[in-house]
């Protein structure tokens, strides 16, 4: 699995170094990306990757299991801000905000499993919950 950009009509190939696959899900209009790779090891890993290719790992949420998919970051808005999910030992995710090194797990009241899909710039976060297992992963 390879990771790519479309840019004015150019299709180019986006791989995290030593990953056995990566898959980008968000940018913003600064051109950051973000999204999960693979390790050798078969554990998953959010990642940002800068304008200039510069790729980071980011860190893992709380409980995050990188067996079980780990820390999947979704969507960056153009101040920064990465919002995602984070797989625990049971399968279920919850929802995160990663801003300035801090990372906030966003919990639902009465929530099994929360999921941030998107961030504006404005910094508004939208996503899913369910108070009982997800129909989907």
């Amino acid at each position: 699995m390879h990771g790519f950009l479309w840019d004015d009509g150019e299709f180019s190939t986006i791989d995290v170094p030593r990953a056995t696959g990566t898959a980008v899900l968000g940018i913003n209009n600064r051109g950051q990306m973000v999204g999960s790779y693979i390790d050798a090891d078969g554990a998953y890993h959010g990642f940002l990757r800068e304008r200039n290719g510069h790729v980071v790992t980011l860190p893992e949420a709380p409980g995050a299991q990188p067996a079980m998919g780990g820390t999947q970051p979704s969507a960056i808005n153009d101040r920064g801000q990465i919002v995602g999910l984070a797989y625990d030992a049971r399968g279920g995710s919850r929802a995160f905000l990663l801003e300035r090194g801090v990372l906030t797990m966003l919990d639902g009241r009465g929530a099994v499993y929360t999921r941030a899909l998107d961030i504006s710039n404005g910094g508004e976060i939208v996503g899913d919950y369910g108070t009982r297992a997800p129909l989907m992963p």
